[in-house]
C-alpha cells in the first residue's frame, strides 16, 4: 500500500495528462492494513483526485460484500453517492459471448455442448471468471486441429478441475525444497475472513 499511496501523491499535483490510477481488490485495505492512520491516507490521498485541478482519476474495484466498509469513511461515502457503477454477474449471454468471441476472432471454432457446458458451470459459480478462463486455455492447449471440444473439457476436469490439475502438475516438477517455498507461499496468500468471506 505505501508504494501505491506514493504514485498517487506523486500524480495527484498534474502533469502533462490525466493519469488513471485502478485500485482493484479494494476490500484489501480493510482486510491486510491494520493501522488506521495509514488507511486514512491512503483513501485520503485517493480522494485527492477530486481536486478541481487534479489530472488524477481513480477508479476502485471492491467486493460487494466490503462495500458497506466504504461507508465507514465520510470521503468515500460522497464519492459513492454520485460516481459508483454496481455490476452484478455476467448473463449467460455475456457469458457465451466470452467464450466463442475471442475464439471466432482467432479463427477458432468452440462445440456447442462445450459453450453450453462452459455456461452452465460458470454461471452457477460465484467469481467463476478466472477459472472459466484458465479451463478455456487448457482446452485451447488440446485443441483438435481449429476446434475447441467438449471432450479436451471433460479431459482436464471442467472449470475446477483444471486449475487442480494445472497446480498438481506444476507442483510435481518441484524439487523438495521448492515445494516447501511454495507452500510456505500459498498460505501467505490467503487471508482468512472475520465474519466475512476469505480474501486474496
Amino acid at each position: 500500500m505505501p508504494e501505491a499511496a506514493g504514485a498517487a501523491e506523486a500524480r495527484a499535483g498534474g502533469g502533462g495528462g490525466d493519469t488513471v490510477v485502478v485500485v482493484d481488490q479494494f476490500e484489501e485495505v480493510f482486510t491486510l492494513c491494520q493501522d488506521a492512520d495509514e488507511r486514512a491516507r491512503f483513501v485520503g490521498l485517493l480522494l485527492a483526485a477530486q481536486a478541481p485541478d487534479s489530472r488524477l482519476r481513480v477508479v476502485i474495484g471492491v467486493r460487494a460484500d466490503f462495500y458497506g466498509h466504504c461507508t465507514g469513511h465520510p470521503g468515500l461515502v460522497e464519492v459513492l453517492r454520485t460516481a459508483h457503477l454496481a455490476l452484478g454477474p455476467m448473463t449467460a449471454a455475456d457469458l457465451r459471448q466470452a467464450v466463442v468471441g475471442p475464439a471466432r476472432a482467432a479463427g477458432l471454432i468452440v462445440e456447442r455442448e462445450l459453450t453450453a457446458r462452459i455456461v452452465e458451470e460458470t454461471a452457477a459459480e460465484p467469481g467463476g471468471l478466472p477459472l472459466m478462463s484458465h479451463a478455456l486455455l487448457e482446452v485451447w492447449r488440446r485443441r483438435r486441429g481449429r476446434t475447441l471440444t467438449l471432450a479436451a473439457y471433460e479431459a482436464i476436469g471442467g472449470i475446477h478441475g483444471a486449475v487442480a490439475d494445472t497446480a498438481e502438475h506444476t507442483y510435481n516438477q518441484l524439487t523438495p525444497q521448492q515445494a516447501d517455498h511454495a507452500r510456505r507461499i500459498m498460505l501467505r496468500l490467503i487471508t482468512p475472513g472475520q465474519g466475512a468471506q476469505d480474501t486474496r
